[in-house]
């Protein structure tokens, strides 16, 4: 099939919109002006992802504090990062952050660069969260 067109509205409900696409069908089994719902899968881009209350706002620049193991106990680094597309609760990072690397999630407003931090277990309530692809 290819698409020609797409519907610029998207039901708030359902949260689908129209397509208008052309099928051969030189077969004849599809009736002309059939509607049908479907599903389009799309390859989908490995991509680095974090939580969205990972990332600080300051102006134009964005960042992330990466956890980072030094002599003296887990510390926070700021990273600047490039942030891309965002899903329901997560952000792209684009640049600047390391696939697996652990960011602070939770107080990440009191964090500053240097502080000793303390991961916690998700049943004690998660502070760190693990960069992943999706």
């Amino acid at each position: 099939a290819e698409i020609l067109s797409l519907d610029s509205r998207i039901s708030p409900i359902s949260r689908s919109f129209q397509v208008r696409a052309f099928i051969p069908n030189t077969d004849r089994i599809l009736p002309a002006g059939m509607f049908m719902h479907l599903s389009i899968i799309l390859d989908a881009d490995q991509t680095l992802t974090v939580p969205e209350e990972a990332v600080v706002v300051d102006g134009n620049q964005s960042y992330v504090f990466a956890v980072t193991q030094r002599d003296d106990g887990l510390r926070a680094a700021r990273r600047n990062v490039s942030i891309g597309r965002r899903s329901i609760g997560y952000v792209e990072v684009v640049d600047g952050l390391a696939l697996g690397e652990d960011v602070v999630i939770r107080g990440v407003q009191k964090v500053r660069e240097n502080s000793l931090v303390a991961p916690k277990s998700a049943q004690q309530e998660t502070v760190t969260s693990e960069a992943t692809g999706t």
